[in-house]
């Protein structure tokens, strides 16, 4: 965590660095609205999420006190693959983000079976589904060079995860909701006035994010 926390940082604050060193540089880009749409990938750790019983698991004796599974595989750190979409102001270089990450956990449930001891009896869990909705709001900084871009972003984001454990065969759901922050940095590149690539990279500080790559599409206006 404490690595993490300092890779972020320090990468977050060397592009605000650079900006503040070129904030009064001429540009060819005004203020404006972004609209991407786009695909992402990365890491993700619930292992430290705090989840509580939402459904099922009435007959499961200690179904609503269980803690054991979510810290192993693969809540301690999953691959999540799934689409972003976000809104964007871009005024004086400074850039507002609000957007939503719709990531999808890849795992086999085969390979999360295991025996836990739940009030006393053994009973075997399987993780069958974990499902993560991703709230994300940046503040950041960008300067544009003709048609290239570069640009740095804090981003803080509510997650809501939902899960599925199979115990015994009975279907237990638990949820979880928690925040945290990344430093995110990439480029885009106009392809028309109004049309652009973008590609960013970002790395988790605090939360369940350990890290994330993106390529999207973005329409300019205003």
């Amino acid at each position: 965590m404490k690595t993490r926390t300092i890779v972020g940082l320090a990468l977050f604050a060397s592009f605000l660095a650079a900006g503040a060193a070129v904030a009064a540089a001429e540009t060819e880009e005004g203020d404006h609205f972004e609209l991407t749409m786009g695909f992402i990938a990365g890491a993700r750790r619930y292992d430290r999420e705090s989840f509580s019983r939402e459904s099922g698991g009435g007959d499961v004796a200690g179904a609503k006190a269980l803690v054991e599974p979510f810290g192993n595989a693969p809540y301690d750190g999953c691959t999540a693959l799934g689409l972003r979409y976000d809104l964007r102001l871009v005024v004086a270089h400074v850039r507002m983000t609000v957007g939503v990450d719709f990531p999808f956990a890849s795992f086999a449930p085969a390979d999360t079976r295991r025996s836990y001891d739940v009030a006393g009896v053994e009973r075997e869990i399987t993780v069958r589904k974990i499902r993560p909705y991703e709230l994300r709001f940046g503040i950041g900084g960008e300067l544009a060079f003709g048609r290239f871009a570069p640009f740095a972003d804090l981003v803080g984001e509510v997650d809501w995860v939902d899960t599925v454990l199979a115990v015994d065969g009975a279907t237990v759901g638990y949820e979880a909701c928690s925040f945290g922050f990344s430093a995110r940095a990439g480029a885009r590149v106009y392809v028309r006035d109004w049309f652009f690539v973008a590609a960013a990279g970002e790395i988790g500080i605090v939360g369940q994010r350990v890290w994330g790559a993106e390529l999207s599409l973005g329409f300019s206006f205003g």
